[in-house]
């Protein structure tokens, strides 16, 4: 089969490679669409990210992904050929015509004959991602909430946020484009960092919406000119809030611990049991069945197999211009 192989430091090769094989615990998927994570694919490319020790070389790049089960191992139960499935979580096999799947250790979620291929590819974040992020959260029925960043991770949070009950959804980015995308998505307010202090911001908020209960942490870089982003969100949230990290980059972030102490404020990095994210994973795939969460609209390029690396280059270098990429297998 062909698969885009990380054989090294920011060398990726498509090549030919052995059909993997389906195991008695297994499902085998014929993948019909991916996409590129544009955090984790971006870092485990460079060689940044923390999980590499983990993923090593060379492996079967890129971890989100859907398809059809065209093979079941003996044991499995609750799945056949021809289902239509999308999963959170498997770190490696993405960008390859065919994926091997343990159900016992993923969440995975049969697609609706109205969510598409690529809808189902984006449901890893959007579903997996994003749903635990929100419901890992404390929010409540009425809550303010804002998102520290509106690439994909902070959209599908804000989105998810304001169908579990929020009242307000306020996104601050360095981006007029996803600022304005956040807007159309159902932002009650966006501000831009680069263009108002953090005094500003905080006092147009208040008057606005009032205080904020919850900030999500969905920077995955904090690219702010002094990078202050949590010590930001520590200073945005009120007393006794929750700020819910996303993140999984290995940077370290600046921030100012007598303020959390002071405040009361809650750093929340919490994660649903598998269980649980079955449930949610599925949740979000029902209401992208009822046109309710329309994931499709973060989607800004479609891609082949072989443009995998540029389209790592734009993602990085145009983030003004980019949100969600899908391959096509």
């Amino acid at each position: 089969m062909k698969a885009a192989v990380l054989e090294g430091l920011k060398k990726l090769v498509v090549k030919e490679v052995e059909e993997p094989r389906c195991e008695n615990d297994q499902v085998k998927i014929k993948v019909h669409k991916a996409a590129i994570c544009n955090f984790s694919d971006l870092e485990v490319y460079e060689g940044t990210s923390p999980v590499m020790e983990a993923l090593g070389y060379p492996h079967v790049f890129g971890h989100e992904n859907s398809g059809e089960i065209v093979e079941v191992g003996k044991n499995i139960e609750g799945f056949s050929i021809g289902d239509r499935i999308a999963f959170y979580y498997k770190g490696t096999g993405a960008f390859a015509e065919y994926n091997i799947l343990t159900p016992s250790k993923l969440a995975i979620a049969k697609l609706d004959e109205n969510v598409s291929y690529d809808e189902g590819a984006i449901l890893e974040i959007a579903g997996g991602g994003a749903m635990r992020n929100v419901y890992g959260s404390g929010i409540k029925l009425g809550d303010n909430i804002l998102t520290m960043g509106v690439g994909p991770a902070g959209l599908f949070a804000g989105m998810c946020a304001k169908l579990s009950g929020a009242k307000s959804w306020i996104a601050l980015d360095l981006y007029d484009f996803r600022l304005h995308k956040a807007l159309e998505l159902g932002a009650t307010a966006v501000f831009n960092i680069l263009k108002m202090s953090q005094k500003e911001i905080i006092d147009a908020i208040h008057e606005q919406v009032g205080e904020i209960d919850i900030v999500f942490e969905t920077m995955g870089e904090d690219r702010s000119p002094d990078k202050s982003g949590l010590d930001f969100a520590v200073n945005i949230v009120k007393f006794g809030g929750n700020i819910r990290l996303f993140t999984y980059s290995g940077e370290r972030y600046k921030f100012f611990p007598g303020e959390v102490q002071t405040k009361g404020v809650n750093l929340v990095g919490r994660k649903p049991s598998l269980e649980r994210t079955r449930k949610l994973i599925n949740l979000a795939q029902k209401w992208v069945a009822e046109d309710r969460y329309p994931i499709k609209r973060l989607i800004t390029h479609h891609i082949g197999l072989d443009d995998i690396e540029e389209a790592l280059k734009l993602i990085k270098e145009k983030s003004d211009k980019v949100l969600k990429v899908v391959v096509d297998i």
